[in-house]
């Protein structure tokens, strides 16, 4: 498996999800502002999870530093290398006869 670029750029070129922990005073709360069309669940009483994708990573931080519930935390889970080597080696044994 060879794959060029820079962590960043692999991370584009995977489109594997973003994983964001919010923690807040109240989950349910946040539910109604999580940004449209995005995969939110509740955690528990006080954090949700969002998913996205790289290219929405910033917009989605947008919406929740200007959103009515107070965000006391966040935790962004990038798709790590070994997660872009999985998702790569991945397609090249489906292309493999």
């Amino acid at each position: 498996l060879v794959a060029f670029g820079s962590l960043a750029e692999l991370r584009r070129q995977a489109t594997l999800p973003v994983r964001l922990r919010v923690t807040v005073s109240a989950a349910a709360a946040a539910m109604a502002e999580s940004p449209g069309g995005l995969a939110v669940s509740i955690v528990d009483a006080r954090t949700l999870e969002i998913v996205c994708g790289i290219d929405e990573k910033m917009a989605v931080l947008r919406h929740l530093a200007a959103g009515t519930v107070p965000v006391a935390d966040i935790d962004i889970q990038l798709p790590t290398l070994d997660d872009i080597y999985l998702h790569f080696s991945h397609q090249t044994t489906d292309v493999l006869p």
